[in-house]
């Protein structure tokens, strides 16, 4: 079974790789990508899209007149060119793309989406020079956005660079870029810093074990993983202890008058609410992608049973073989994907348990801060019920981790002896758009569902109530 794993990322690896990381303002607090909902935007790119996504002249003609009459409600909204360039990304004009992509940021520049398509439309048209060029752009972009330390949602769109890298290093003309890919990679690290580079190399990590193991040696891949997490655990155990330090040191101080504790616990308060905001933005930019890939998974399921029915009518005797071999090489992508997805999900789930745990604990800081203020004045402070959530989040996440499990891959095809020939050949170098391809069925519905308004949540009460 390990074999037919192999075929499956010969043909496929990396599959929606794209779609996992781009970056797309999912939650009100992602300010990045974030762009205003507008209804009358759905039905012409619906019909854009539909038109847009089968391939040949006629149809992409058809799709330009929908996208004018988006224009035209919305001249300066940047989905529209953006949705004219992943059509014309379907239609396999990459280098007519890039000019979409790149007028979507003229609009908006904080729609970090455009960045991504013009960038990867240019590394798959092979234009190395000016797709790094933007590419440091895009890093300088990540590294500068306003607020109170590094947010989930720029660590995702780090992480989106470091697979790029990944993907250039193991493409079939890395030998031919090695020294620029060097020159650019080191100033990426420069631009970004060491916080944002481990969420880098994060994502740089995932394309080598997926090209390794494709080339059967992903135990290094997984090595090298394993000794970047323990480095960064080291890191986070090394902040916590310099935290309790100082909790320790606030704590033996008792000689403070009513004024000076008031005055502390205001400070406490105010620093304990700014990191619990920052905490809930993540969380929710993280939930929604488990949500989102969650779905994700439940409908390729189905495709995929539906594709194993279909095929199972298939007559060799009268279906030609590019017919036949065109099904199984769908069949195996869908299959490498649903990997894809699986892994995706729990590594997503991980990070989500991780922001949890920060929140418990931030919580549970707060409540000790409130309770020795209480004890030294006598007076009582209002808790906040609502950070209760935080331990909830954390035994929901734990349970998660359980649902989406990387399955074994079902059985080749065309029959166990077809896969193990195939993962007896060597395996030659993939390209780029193949190691890390552009998931347009995905932007498409990421695209769509940000032009309705999203579903309201239940009131909580603000972290900032003592």
């Amino acid at each position: 079974m390990t074999r037919q794993l192999t075929v499956g990322v010969v043909l496929c690896a990396g599959l929606c790789l794209f779609s996992a990381a781009a970056i797309f303002g999912e939650s009100p607090d992602a300010a990045p990508g974030t762009v205003p909902e507008n209804s009358e935007l759905v039905e012409p790119l619906e019909q854009a899209f539909a038109e847009g996504f089968v391939v040949g002249p006629k149809r992409i003609q058809e799709a330009q007149k929908f996208l004018n009459q988006a224009r035209k409600i919305a001249p300066h909204d940047p989905r529209v060119e953006y949705t004219h360039g992943l059509l014309l990304v379907k239609q396999s004009q990459l280098k007519q793309a890039v000019p979409h992509f790149q007028a979507a940021i003229t609009e908006n520049d904080s729609y970090w989406p455009a960045w991504q398509g013009a960038i990867w439309a240019q590394f798959a048209d092979k234009r190395y020079d000016t797709g790094f060029k933007q590419l440091l752009d895009f890093t300088r972009t990540i590294q500068q956005v306003a607020g109170d330390g590094i947010s989930e949602v720029q660590r995702d769109a780090a992480r989106w660079v470091g697979q790029l890298l990944g993907a250039l290093a193991h493409a079939e003309d890395a030998r031919r870029n090695e020294k620029l890919l060097a020159e650019r990679s080191e100033q990426i690290e420069q631009i970004l810093g060491e916080e944002l580079m481990l969420a880098v190399e994060e994502g740089r990590e995932a394309i080598n074990e997926r090209e390794l193991e494709r080339a059967q040696a992903a135990g290094m891949a997984r090595q090298a993983a394993e000794q970047h997490g323990r480095l960064r655990r080291d890191r986070k155990s090394n902040d916590i202890d310099k935290n309790l330090e100082g909790a320790a040191k606030a704590k033996a101080d008792n000689d403070k008058s009513k004024e000076e504790w008031k005055e502390w616990i205001d400070e406490e308060l105010k620093k304990s609410d700014k990191d619990l905001g920052r905490l809930e933005g993540d969380y929710r930019f993280l939930d929604q992608r488990v949500k989102a890939l969650d779905q994700s998974i439940t409908q390729l399921g189905q495709e995929l049973t539906a594709m194993e029915l279909v095929m199972s009518t298939m007559n060799p005797r009268t279906t030609s073989p590019a017919g036949m071999q065109n099904a199984q090489q769908q069949y195996l992508q869908r299959q490498n994907q649903m990997v894809t997805y699986q892994m995706e999900y729990n590594a997503t789930v991980g990070r989500l348990t991780t922001i949890a745990q920060a929140g418990a604990t931030a919580a549970e800081k707060r409540a000790q801060a409130i309770s020795r203020y209480e004890q030294a004045t006598g007076e009582l402070l209002k808790q906040n019920a609502s950070l209760d959530k935080w331990s909830d989040r954390l035994k929901n996440e734990k349970k998660k981790l359980a649902i989406h499990k990387p399955a074994k891959l079902p059985k080749h095809p065309a029959g166990d002896k077809a896969a193990d020939k195939s993962a007896d050949k060597k395996v030659p170098p993939a390209s780029f758009k193949t190691i890390f391809p552009l998931d347009l069925q995905h932007e498409k519905d990421r695209v769509l569902a940000s032009l309705h308004p999203p579903h309201a949540a239940p009131a909580e009460d603000e972290p900032g109530n003592p």
